[in-house]
């Protein structure tokens, strides 16, 4: 396999979503009693409970304060992962002695520690391209779970009048995006979730290590290199008829395996249903913001499984390519992370909360000074956690989409 140079992206920036603002007259009593701030607000720690504000802005408050700490952790993560990758390779510090902590990670200036650990991984990769070597990148993508009962208990709180019956998982839930094992079959263009641990039965398109039949391109594990391989153990390039070390996107119905998990229909019953996304609204009288504010907290704070990252080459032919399958196999599973799992679910999440601050800011009459005050305060820090999460994913999807590019 010949590896041409990829395009490199540049980033452009993150997209910063300022505070919640409104238009108030300088005299107003709103103003006057809202100036003494909010110093209760303190992301990371508890909120008191007798903060004497409105219900819903004490949830709005919450979920920010979970926002910022989720963002800086999501954020510091992947600037070790990009410049332990960059140092792996042979970059120089171009980041460590910037001041702004996003520019660290990424910039327009390329400086950056996922910009420079970017530009290291594919002037490796166009170097073996140049001597002919095979390289392919296998990869178990981590699921997420989100919290029913921290849902449940969510609507309840946000419930007008008259208790809530939240429904169910799977009610609760897109069909695309409910991870269940099914009775019989896994539908066709559906997938089983297989991992390194529990590999899946795949019959079509898996994301990592193929074993048994393979159509296609086999790049085995010791980099060599077979066509329409009935025995492939490696990553197959068209259809694996086999077993999947991952995700196998399924060409037609097929029993995925023993606790195996099937995301996108099953041909049957099912059990122990997993929603891997946001949960849609229940059938209630829901206060509107506080259900957008607390809803979105739940799914930031859901629980995803980290991916695993192998790298299929031949280091006896290519010993030069080692550090990249090292650095790669320790630090592309932070990255993939930020990427397509956590990371991209809590910035939708983030996006969704800010919303619901713009719709509280929208009802002054309705909120005392301290409560504008607190709101106003807590708008601040969702704007610096969705600005976080934006450079987050942004740099992570550039690597991501240059390693991928460049190996099978």
């Amino acid at each position: 396999m010949t590896i041409k140079r990829i395009g490199r992206l540049v980033f452009l920036g993150a997209v910063s979503v300022g505070a919640v603002s409104a238009c108030i007259s300088p005299d107003s009593p709103l103003v006057r009693e809202g100036s003494e701030g909010c110093d209760e607000f303190q992301p990371g720690q508890e909120l008191a409970a007798d903060v004497n504000v409105d219900p819903t802005v004490r949830i709005f408050m919450r979920a920010a304060g979970d926002f910022v700490t989720i963002a800086d952790s999501a954020h510091s993560a992947l600037l070790t992962a990009c410049a332990s990758i960059a140092a792996d390779l042979g970059a120089p510090d171009t980041w460590s002695a910037l001041d702004d902590p996003s520019a660290r990670v990424s910039n327009e200036a390329g400086t950056g520690a996922c910009d420079a650990a970017g530009r290291a991984v594919e002037d490796v990769l166009v170097s073996a391209g140049t001597v002919g070597a095979h390289i392919a990148l296998a990869v178990s993508r981590g699921e997420c779970r989100v919290d029913f009962d921290a849902q449940a208990e969510c609507d309840a709180e946000c419930a007008v009048n008259a208790p809530c019956d939240p429904g169910s998982v799977e009610t609760r839930c897109e069909p695309g995006k409910l991870s269940v094992v099914c009775e019989a079959s896994c539908s066709a263009e559906a997938h089983c979730l297989g991992r390194p641990d529990r590999p899946a039965n795949c019959m079509g398109k898996c994301e990592s290590t193929c074993v048994g039949e393979c159509k296609g391109t086999c790049v085995h594990q010791d980099g060599r290199v077979t066509e329409n391989d009935p025995n492939c153990m490696g990553k197959c390039a068209s259809s694996c008829n086999g077993t999947c070390r991952g995700r196998c996107k399924v060409e037609q119905p097929v029993q995925c395996g023993t606790n195996v998990h099937c995301l996108g229909g099953c041909t049957s019953s099912f059990s122990d249903p997993v929603c891997t996304t946001e949960f849609t609204r229940p059938n209630c009288d829901l206060n509107a913001e506080c259900h957008a504010a607390c809803s979105a907290q739940v799914a930031a704070n859901a629980q995803c499984d980290p991916p695993l990252v192998e790298v299929l080459v031949d280091l006896d032919a290519n010993p030069e390519l080692e550090p990249l399958v090292a650095t790669l196999k320790a630090n592309l599973p932070a990255v993939l992370s930020a990427a397509e799992t956590h990371g991209s679910l809590a910035l939708e999440a983030a996006r969704r909360l800010g919303k619901s601050g713009e719709a509280l800011s929208g009802k002054l009459q309705e909120l005392s000074g301290k409560s504008l005050a607190c709101l106003g305060e807590s708008s601040k820090a969702v704007g610096h956690a969705i600005g976080r999460f934006d450079v987050t994913v942004r740099a992570s999807s550039t690597i991501t989409v240059t390693c991928r590019d460049g190996m099978q």
